[in-house]
């Protein structure tokens, strides 16, 4: 569309002219090729595009219309496939697998080269790996956030329960349930809160397998002392997860070190 520069009113309506010419007249001459074959705005005679005979035969051609088509069935798709990412019911989730597992979307976690965070989709209770591409990346901004409160839900769900030695002193704390997404409520953005007033706000986690957590205090080395618990809560499960401490930083998981 060109832009042509208003009268220096800036009035929407014509200004009278003192030669009794309408005021109008260089704007449609500008418009009217016949009128003004050499239009001082336009630069050069004003020749509509349509009428040029190379570009009549290029958009007559058959090539430019399968082009335009393809172009036009492309993004109809894509809108198409946006809402079968998820029906309704449907929720997502990132869970914390073990990196052997064969996840299509996943993530890194720093530090870790064994573990991983994995995208699925929750339908009927079943928990399914989902297919990547480019409708999924478009999509990311609104499965991040409902993958959060999933994770919120979960942690909202589960019951702590405190170790203490002799002397009545937490020695870290426990998150277990059938849940298979258990493990994963450590990716919650409040989870870390949650033990802040008990072990300090500095933590550190294990997750040997989908149903259990191990919180301990970074101020102590009391996750050392549950090594040989941690491995064998690993290698005894059919769905194990991780021989990894992991710290939690602003909410991320990352890894310290593997226990052996």
């Amino acid at each position: 569309m060109l832009n042509f520069p208003l009268a220096e009113n800036h009035s929407c309506l014509p200004a009278s002219s003192s030669s009794g010419q309408d005021a109008r007249a260089p704007v449609v001459r500008a418009l009217n090729p016949e009128s003004s074959p050499d239009s001082p705005i336009l630069g050069r005679r004003f020749v509509p595009a349509v009428s040029r005979p190379e570009l009549l035969q290029e958009m007559s051609s058959p090539r430019t219309h399968i082009k335009a088509r393809a172009k036009l069935n492309r993004v109809f798709c894509l809108f198409l496939m946006i809402p079968t990412l998820a029906t309704a019911g449907d929720q997502w989730a990132w869970m914390v697998e073990p990196s052997f597992m064969d996840y299509k979307v996943q993530r890194t976690i720093t530090g870790s080269k064994r573990t991983i965070l994995a995208l699925v989709r929750l339908r009927d209770g079943e928990i399914s790996g989902v297919e990547g591409g480019r409708t999924l990346a478009m999509a990311m901004k609104a499965i991040d956030p409902d993958a959060q409160r999933t994770a919120h839900n979960v942690l909202a769900s589960l019951e702590t329960r405190f170790v203490r030695d002799k002397n009545h002193v937490i020695q870290y704390a426990i998150l277990e349930s059938s849940n298979p997404l258990t493990a994963s409520a450590v990716l919650a953005p409040e989870f870390a809160d949650r033990f802040a007033s008990t072990l300090g706000p500095d933590i550190l986690v294990a997750l040997p397998n989908r149903f259990q957590i191990l919180v301990f205090s970074r101020q102590d080395q009391a996750f050392r002392k549950m090594g040989e618990a941690i491995i064998a809560g690993y290698l005894a499960s059919s769905y194990p997860v991780s021989r990894e401490i992991f710290s939690l930083d602003n909410g991320k998981l990352r890894s310290l070190g593997e226990l052996k």
